[in-house]
């Protein structure tokens, strides 16, 4: 990256979450990008059902399967901000 680079940095495999997350806001605010909170919701929503589905709905893991989701839908979104 150059002095004049105004790109956001790349997120690495070893970048936390929070990270990705706050250069994904930084993304949504530079390039217009956004998805309701609605959206969002319905997106971890379905992933987290597809997450359970594949372990036969055993029961003690929604939780597990929630925040798994989450973080699969927020690197999504990060991914489709970066495409701008």
């Amino acid at each position: 990256m150059s002095i004049l680079d105004t790109s956001p940095p790349s997120p690495t495999p070893s970048t936390p979450l929070t990270e990705k997350m706050a250069l994904a806001e930084s993304l949504e605010h530079t390039h217009g990008w956004h998805r309701s909170a609605e959206e969002r919701q319905a997106l971890i929503a379905e992933a987290a059902y597809f997450l359970a589905e594949r372990r036969q709905f055993a029961p003690g893991h929604e939780l597990e399967d929630w925040l798994a989701a989450e973080e699969q839908v927020n690197l999504r979104l990060y991914g489709e901000a970066r495409a701008y």
